[in-house]
């Protein structure tokens, strides 16, 4: 029997551990590619008609995490796969089969696993982004949305498994070429000493020091080993609850960007000779809807290129404003609620140049919301003197046009109203919907609101994926970890038969070794998480209470099931030992 039919030998009896690590593979690999095919999607992240920004924004987080995820895991999964062979090929080299052969061999095996990996990984994702844009069309209502073949997503997928694939199998290949074969047969039975934490709970405890004994006896092994498997298993579970965390709070933020960046239930602008209909049959189109006007308005402006000019007195009369300007000087305002959660350029302009060489002076800023935002509007908000606004919009160069802002008695039920009313401007205008809708739309507090519900659904679907990617690996970390030492947990409960010790007491032994081995990790992650949490949404709306409470109840979640699960988990253990 030649050494290639021992490999082969190998790979059969073996076959369950290249099973894991293939599923591992396939597992990241599909999720990356469904992320890929969304944020590759030109309609999805750039076309504004088809789909928000607002919604858009949301895949660029777990589609980082996804790519980072998938470079660090494959790495691991491999390391885990190819220690659990190391004393194998060391038989084999006590054998005589030299280090080349065995370094090409692992090489090939990981290779052939991974590219069948990464083609399966392919065609189950094609399958799965379809069903992707399946729910975003119908689940989420986003219909000018379609699934399309892309080649792109493809080859991101390919290019970045492929890289992180190649050099970890050389750089683990190379690792196996120079330890010695006794190094590489004591691999699986190597025990470490006790770790500081333990040895310090023996010295304080008498029942960590004396009572449970022979229980920890199971525990001091691979010390190394375990502290880097608890080391990343707190890094998934802290980035498991913080996702919830923040999950919560940002769909919070996202209503309550829609109620404060719409404080108005309608709004439309008379500007650029278009969007002009009279107040009567606007009314009449709200009264057709069963829809009742309690606040009709008119606010007059100027706009160019850069700026929207407002009279002083108008504001302060329409909103109650106490803003003090005098001629040849301007305010800026800037409409923005600082705790939503982005950055905003709150410089002020110090000094601006009118059409008729008229020259302003600031006089400071504000930072206020007085009516929703309208893609009519230029950037920048500035507060003029009465006498220099008049001026300014006598001027041909300046565009001078009229806030409408209607208040209504249930504007969560216009929606057949603000549909009548984008319509009728629409062949006032004599445009296209599209142009309609990019330049000249009717924003409203429902629109708003919708977008927000959308958004926080579309949240929750992609960052359900991650959060259940990080629980399922966690749980495999320190799966994989107790399997490796099942040969050395079978000998040590042999020699415990030979003493005396029953059976019932190996299965409480085993039982309390899992939930050591399970649970340690869940509360300090509890703990972590419950900071960063309270950290990122301090200042998006202070919603860093729900955020944690949310948090906090999928962590006592992860605790209570893992708990609940250790005894079977460690029955079916016990089973595979005895």
């Amino acid at each position: 029997m030649t050494f290639s039919d021992i490999s082969k030998k190998m790979i059969h009896f073996h076959f369950s551990k290249y099973k894991l690590f293939f599923l591992c593979n396939l597992f990241v690999t599909v999720l990356f590619f469904c992320y890929a095919s969304i944020f590759t999607n030109h309609d999805f992240m750039d076309n504004y008609f088809v789909v928000d920004s607002m919604i858009s924004s949301n895949i660029i987080l777990p589609s980082i995490l996804s790519a980072l995820f998938l470079v660090l895991f494959l790495p691991f999964s491999y390391a885990v796969f190819l220690s659990a062979r190391k004393r194998e090929y060391g038989v084999l080299f006590c054998l005589g089969m030299r280090r080349k052969e065995a370094v090409r061999n692992l090489m090939l095996d990981g290779l052939i696993v991974s590219g069948f990996a990464l083609i399966a990984a392919l065609a189950i994702g094609t399958v799965l982004s379809a069903l992707f844009y399946g729910f975003i069309r119908y689940g989420l209502g986003i219909e000018g949305l379609k699934w399309r073949f892309d080649i792109a997503p493809y080859q991101i997928t390919v290019l970045l498994y492929g890289v992180t694939t190649l050099a970890t199998i050389l750089l683990q290949g190379t690792c196996m070429y120079f330890p010695q074969i006794a190094q590489l047969l004591k691999t699986p039975f190597q025990a470490e000493k006790k770790g500081k934490i333990l040895c310090y709970l023996e010295r304080v405890s008498a029942w960590f020091g004396k009572s449970k004994k022979i229980e920890f006896s199971f525990l001091v092994r691979h010390k190394r080993n375990w502290s880097i498997r608890y080391v990343m298993s707190i890094f998934m579970l802290t980035a498991v609850i913080v996702l919830v965390g923040l999950c919560a709070g940002i769909n919070q933020s996202f209503y309550c960007d829609a109620e404060r960046y719409a404080p108005y239930d309608v709004l439309y602008t008379d500007v650029f000779d278009v969007n002009y209909i009279k107040e009567q049959e606007v009314r009449e189109l709200a009264n057709s809807n069963h829809v009742k006007i309690t606040e009709y308005s008119q606010l007059g402006f100027a706009r160019d290129q850069t700026f929207n000019y407002f009279p002083v007195s108008l504001i302060n009369e329409k909103f109650g404003c106490e803003y003090h300007v005098n001629q040849g000087q301007f305010l800026n305002l800037f409409p923005y609620d600082l705790l939503d959660g982005y950055s905003h350029d709150l410089t002020p302009v110090s000094h601006i140049t009118l059409e008729n060489d008229l020259e302003l002076e600031s006089i400071g800023s504000d930072i206020r919301i007085l009516f929703n935002q309208n893609p009519t509007f230029a950037d920048r908000y500035l507060i003029l003197n009465d006498t220099d606004f008049k001026q300014l919009a006598k001027e041909s160069t300046y565009w001078s046009g009229r806030i409408y802002l209607l208040q209504l008695d249930e504007w969560k039920k216009s929606a057949d109203f603000l549909k009548d009313l984008q319509l009728r401007l629409q062949e006032n205008n004599n445009v296209s919907e599209q142009d309609q809708q990019i330049y000249y739309a009717v924003s409203s507090k429902l629109e708003k609101f919708r977008k927000a519900h959308t958004s926080s659904r579309f949240l929750i679907f992609v960052m359900s994926y991650m959060i259940g990617l990080f629980c399922f690996t966690q749980w495999v970390l320190v799966h994989f970890g107790i399997l490796a030492e099942t040969d050395e947990i079978k000998r040590s409960i042999h020699s415990l038969r030979l003493l005396g010790v029953t059976r019932g007491e190996v299965f409480s032994y085993l039982r309390f070794k899992n939930k050591f081995r399970f649970l340690p990790q869940i509360a300090v992650s509890f703990l972590t998480a419950q900071i960063l949490i309270w950290i990122l949404l301090h200042k998006l709306y202070h919603l860093e209470i729900l955020g944690c409470i949310a948090g906090a109840g999928v962590g006592a979640f992860i605790f209570c099931l893992t708990a609940l699960s250790i005894k079977r988990y460690s029955q079916k253990e016990f089973d595979r030992i005895t």
